[in-house]
């Protein structure tokens, strides 16, 4: 099939018929690339977006845990300066300096008591001061680390006497500490209570217990979420979640740095910093990152949706308009081209479409390139079969006896497939097809082909070899692609025992049901060594005698449907001229010195030795 008739055959499928028209399938591939392109853009956009926003989310996180980190540590400097200032306060009672004198007298002589009255006294001033704070304990601490005086709501757990302060060094005592009551961790800030010369003479002890009411305190001053650990266990959390526990754990396990950092909890990220460290007790401003994500997300969204919609508004009105007015011209050069095609004689050329330089130049190219196709087709055609007929009496010639039979069967295939109803397509594959059904001859020796008795079994296998090797030697030909099948199971039967696969029924392509056919009846209606040529009519007979095992029923219709209307032989002869057949005229029988048995083998006439 020439290059023109295929183009042809696809424009036809594809052209425009009628009255001009626009062109859809331009207008939805504009649309559909402008559609593409703007979401790209707006993705990228987007994408762009969401991480600054993942970036000025995590920037803004840290910026609010050191502000909350400033601002603890202000109220905490806060806290120690009006410790030192309750203690000189006191300090400067007399009444506070003479007890807390003589219980210093007295824990120095080694007694453990103190008039009652004093410390009542004491006792008095210390309730009246815890009022105005929010401890939850404010103590007086002797210089030996026991409890004189205690008030305020835990009181109870600092019971006068008990030691609950380390005191190595009267002049070193850390003024920020943590302080045990028993197993209940407190905070507290320590401040010395001093005579008029300057001695100490004991410590103001003002505690919060490490709790939830105190992280959420210093959530309150931090403006941030709180978590208490005192030797990496969590103790108090302003959060509900599992983000302390997973942060405790992880800090344990050294698995964070201590100081600052991210970790995952319960399927977000949190952010962390190391507020304050007070002893063994550390305290952590965390902050979800996922959280503020999605809140800067859900911010942004409304707006990012009124940018896409109108993106894509403006994208489908310009494309849309783009799209029509683009394809007016093409849609007239397509015509223009489809007329080109459809002629037979040399084409006119494309009516430029003045609009667009491109398809000017286009429709100009195809013109000349259409008028090259016409011009050379009729040589490219002869050239091409003259090559393939070369090629099969090439073959045909190494045996006398089947000179032309290659031709033959094609023009019989040919005509069974007209008669059974098949395409012109269709006849165009077979007849080509079955001009190289036997192409495969070419690797069987000569010693099998031209000998001039009966072939053995393994000679017989080896003549079946012939559809394989002629597949392989079509197979890397891609323009005969369609042609292989045929070589290859041109010898299939309908009941399966037919070679080279044992394929059957419906499963064998038709053209080689066809071809299968033909070749028969050209080997029983031409002169072998051992028998002479056959009528086709009783040619015909014998095939009806195989129908439906060796041979396909319709196929073997279409053949009698021919030799009922017609001539065969002359069929044949234009194929093979009388003079070129061994025994003279068409169909006659002959008996040549090299008669052989290798033109095509049936499977109810092989003799085997």
């Amino acid at each position: 099939m020439s290059l023109a008739t295929r183009l042809r055959q696809r424009l036809a499928r594809a052209a425009p018929t009628g009255a001009p028209s626009p062109a859809p399938r331009f207008v939805v591939r504009v649309v559909v690339i402008a559609f593409a392109t703007v979401v790209g853009v707006l993705g990228a956009i987007s994408v762009v977006m969401v991480l600054e926003t993942r970036a000025v989310v995590e920037r803004g996180i840290a910026s609010d845990l050191s502000a909350a980190q400033r601002q603890l540590a202000a109220s905490q400097r806060d806290r120690q300066r009006d410790a030192l200032l309750r203690a000189s306060l006191i300090s400067s009672s007399p009444a506070v300096r003479i007890v807390l004198e003589a219980y210093q007298e007295e824990r120095a002589f080694g007694a453990d008591a103190i008039a009652r009255h004093q410390l009542d006294a004491l006792g008095v001033e210390i309730e009246r001061i815890a009022s105005m704070l929010p401890s939850d304990v404010l103590a007086v601490v002797g210089l030996d680390g026991r409890v004189v005086v205690s008030a305020a709501s835990n009181a109870p757990g600092w019971a006068p006497g008990s030691s609950l302060l380390r005191i190595a060094d009267v002049g070193a005592v850390e003024s920020d500490q943590v302080i045990y009551a028993g197993d209940t961790p407190y905070r507290a800030t320590v401040a010395p209570i001093a005579a008029a010369d300057g001695v100490s003479l004991a410590f103001l002890v003002e505690a919060r217990r490490l709790d939830r009411r105190y992280a959420a305190d210093l959530a309150g001053e931090a403006r941030s979420e709180i978590a208490v650990l005192v030797d990496d266990r969590p103790i108090a959390t302003t959060s509900a979640g599992p983000a302390l526990s997973a942060l405790a754990a992880q800090l344990r396990h050294r698995d964070l740095p201590a100081r600052s950092g991210a970790f995952d909890a319960a399927g977000e990220r949190h952010a962390y910093l190391l507020v304050q460290r007070v002893g063994p007790a550390a305290i952590y401003a965390v902050a979800s990152i996922t959280a503020a994500r999605d809140r800067a997300t859900a911010a942004a969204v409304p707006r990012l949706f009124v940018i896409v919609a109108g993106g894509l508004v403006l994208c489908l009105i310009a494309s849309i308009s783009l799209a029509h007015r683009v394809a007016a011209p093409i849609d007239r050069v397509s015509r223009d081209i489809h007329a080109m095609v459809e002629a037979t004689a040399a084409a006119p050329a494309v009516v430029p479409a003045q609009s667009i330089q491109e398809l000017d130049a286009l429709g100009a190219s195809f013109s000349t390139l259409l008028q090259t196709v016409h011009e050379s087709r009729a040589e490219t055609n002869a050239a091409y079969l003259g090559a393939i007929r070369a090629l099969v009496a090439a073959l045909d010639a190494r045996d006398p006896y089947t000179a032309g039979h290659s031709e033959r069967v094609s023009l019989l295939s040919v005509a069974i497939g007209h008669a059974m109803g098949l395409d012109q397509y269709d006849l165009d594959v077979l007849r080509l097809g079955a001009l190289l059904h036997d192409i495969g001859k070419i690797g069987i020796s000569d010693a099998i082909l031209t000998k001039p008795s009966p072939l053995t079994d393994d000679e017989f296998e080896a003549i079946k070899q012939h559809t394989l090797l002629g597949a392989q030697i079509l197979r890397p030909i891609a323009f005969l692609a369609l042609h292989v099948p045929i070589v290859e199971l041109h010898h299939e039967r309908p009941d399966g025992h037919g070679y080279p696969h044992g394929l059957c029924g419906d499963s064998i392509p038709v053209a080689a049901r066809i071809v299968h056919v033909a070749d028969a009846f050209d080997a029983m209606t031409t002169a072998r060594a051992y028998r002479a040529a056959r009528p086709a009519t009783e040619a015909v007979a014998e095939l009806w005698r195989h129908a439906g095992t060796d041979f396909d029923v319709p196929a073997l219709q279409g053949l009698a449907s021919i030799v009922a209307r017609m001539d065969t032989a002359s069929l044949l002869a234009a194929a093979d001229p009388p003079g070129d057949r061994p025994g003279g005229a068409a169909g006659a029988g002959a008996d040549g010195p090299n008669a052989a048995g290798s033109g095509t083998v049936l499977p109810f006439e092989r003799r085997v030795s």
